[in-house]
């Protein structure tokens, strides 16, 4: 989802029809692992430790294992699982797809996230 620094950004898309139906039909299957969004967080976090602050996670927390313990890292998660949620229920509609990211990159984007961070 690139953010960087850039205000706008040209967004070209091919939309392909087995992709998006096998992403629809396995997302529910893999919002049921275990803690995936704090897991998946936890992991940003301990490669990018300078966003702990945007997300208001203390410092203090180190390894991937006390991020992920952390409420801090736990309610991060949730809303990382939610945004995924909603880019997939639109990945069918380019328009509406188009929309739903520039969102999310706006929302990264104010918490200064950037680009390469995002992967």
């Amino acid at each position: 989802m690139g953010c960087g620094n850039v205000k706008t950004a040209t967004v070209q898309l091919e939309l392909n029809p087995l992709i998006i139906r096998n992403v629809k039909e396995t997302w529910p299957e893999i919002k049921k692992i275990d803690d995936i969004g704090a897991k998946t967080f936890a992991h940003l976090l301990f490669k990018h430790p300078e966003l702990k602050s945007a997300y208001n996670v203390p410092e203090a927390f180190k390894t991937e294992a006390e991020l992920f313990t952390s409420n801090e890292v736990t309610d991060a998660g949730k809303k990382f699982i939610s945004s995924y949620s909603e880019i997939i229920k639109g990945c069918d509609d380019k328009q509406k797809l188009v929309s739903i990211l520039q969102s999310k990159a706006d929302e990264f984007r104010q918490l200064g996230v950037k680009s390469d961070q995002v992967k």
